[in-house]
């Protein structure tokens, strides 16, 4: 996992897309939770956020 790409202060970097793709699989599952941790101390309701799936996928 790119924790840099994750934790940057950077304000051009901000609400951008990047792939961070590198040499191994992160499941999304696995993604989602690595965000909610980083983020939940800028907003600590974030850890309260029930993760939803479409029944269609």
């Amino acid at each position: 996992m790119n924790l840099l790409a994750i934790s940057t202060t950077n304000k051009a970097a901000l609400n951008q897309m990047y792939n961070v793709a590198f040499s191994e699989r992160t499941a999304l599952n696995q993604l989602v939770h690595v965000l909610q941790d980083k983020l939940v101390k800028f907003d600590p309701k974030l850890k309260e956020v029930e993760i939803t799936y479409d029944p269609n996928k």
